[in-house]
């Protein structure tokens, strides 16, 4: 299977270049981002059985993302809010993506 060295690209910058320089987010808050995606790439090596690196944006749509959720909630036994801000912590990432390649 082919990397998706965009996926791990835009991660590695979202988290050195535009979390830390750009919104001047606390540590605390990048590490509470970094777990997020953690887990949710996480869960995709268990659900589709690949390693970390064989993991796409193809890979994470809707319906992996809302089973992920489920999984937080039931599973990990997490309030709602917990499951609220993992979900926020993926959309910002997920926006920075999309703003960052609509703009190369």
């Amino acid at each position: 299977m082919v990397v998706d060295s965009t996926l791990f690209s835009l991660v590695h910058d979202f988290f050195k270049v535009y979390l830390p320089n750009q919104k001047h987010s606390s540590p605390h808050t990048i590490r509470a981002y970094q777990y997020s995606l953690e887990s949710l790439f996480d869960f995709v090596k268990t659900k589709k059985d690949i390693s970390f690196s064989e993991i796409t944006f193809k890979m994470i749509d809707h319906k992996m993302i809302s089973a992920f959720l489920d999984w937080i909630e039931k599973e990990q036994r997490c309030s709602i809010s917990t499951r609220n801000h993992r979900l926020n912590c993926i959309r910002s990432f997920y926006t920075y993506a999309a703003n960052m390649e609509s703009t190369t």
